[in-house]
């Protein structure tokens, strides 16, 4: 019994039986707060195609998992055709295997919210708000100079949420990125940063994990192995949620007006480059109809 999902999740996958005959397909993913971004980007994507009235969150990769192996299993039963919508996470750094079904799949990224800060999706977005054309907008907000930054600053603190997860040490990226921002403004404080990675390092050694020498040696192991990435490839290992509270906090200095953050990220889900999701489309349509 301890593979089936938990209780709460098992009503959403009753509900989901329920919708199906108004779903062609029936997706699950993790992150409840935003659902409605997914059903917006799946009717974009298989629009004339399938029909989705619907998608069901099982709040976090762990049910998910959980809930496609009942279902594997004949544990318990599900709408079919199905298929389930993980984040990458830090699992490529974890050396956490993906799990090969055909009915999950992987995002290439950290999680939906890098997909969607894209330079041209935040133009859009603003362009409405400062009245400009995006052509002049561009060298206003400067979007590639401040994801460059801003990756590079988050860079510590995500080499620490590894270490953290690694080693089950306590909570980590489902800190709220706020914890980590300047409190006025939308750069990385560094002060925040080393405090956390200070107490990391504490608990390390509590734990017998190992001395404080052998933390900073995993720690500059990690740096190694990232720095050794290309450059774009850290906007994949920075969890987009934190990109997002840097964003919408550099939107509001640019803009110097306030930004209704739901909105914008509206914008966002409207404005983004819906071909980034075609490895998405592809892999079901072949299962659909195939």
């Amino acid at each position: 019994m301890n593979s089936l999902p938990i209780h709460n999740d098992i009503s959403k996958l009753a509900l989901s039986k329920l919708y199906s005959s108004y779903n062609d397909i029936t997706i699950y993913v993790e992150d409840e707060k935003i659902v409605h971004a997914y059903l917006k980007l799946f009717n974009e994507l298989f629009k004339n195609e399938l029909k989705i009235k619907r998608v069901f969150s099982l709040k976090g990769k762990g049910n998910i998992i959980r809930a496609l192996k009942s279902y594997r299993s004949n544990q318990i039963s599900l709408p079919s055709p199905c298929f389930f919508i993980v984040d990458q996470d830090l699992d490529p750094f974890l050396e956490i295997e993906n799990l090969e079904d055909e009915l999950l799949i992987y995002l290439k990224e950290y999680c939906i919210e890098n997909y969607l800060i894209e330079e041209v999706a935040v133009l859009r977005a603003l362009q409405w708000k400062l009245c400009l054309p995006i052509e002049e907008l561009g060298n206003i907000v400067q979007f590639q100079k401040w994801l460059n930054e801003i990756s590079l600053a988050f860079l510590p603190l995500f080499i620490a949420f590894i270490i953290c997860r690694k080693h089950k040490l306590g909570e980590n990226v489902q800190l709220s990125p706020y914890k980590f921002i300047e409190d006025n403004g939308y750069k990385v404080d560094n002060k925040k940063v080393e405090k956390y990675i200070n107490k990391l390092r504490q608990k390390y050694v509590q734990k017998g994990i190992g001395s404080i020498e052998r933390f900073e040696d995993e720690y500059e192991y990690i740096n190694v192995l990232i720095q050794e990435l290309e450059a774009p490839f850290f906007k994949c290992l920075i969890s987009g949620k934190y990109l997002l509270a840097s964003l919408l906090r550099y939107v509001k200095k640019i803009s110097k007006k306030s930004i209704d953050e739901d909105f914008f990220f509206g914008h966002l889900v409207e404005n983004f480059d819906i071909s980034k999701f075609q490895f998405i489309k592809d892999h079901i349509l072949k299962l659909v109809f195939n």
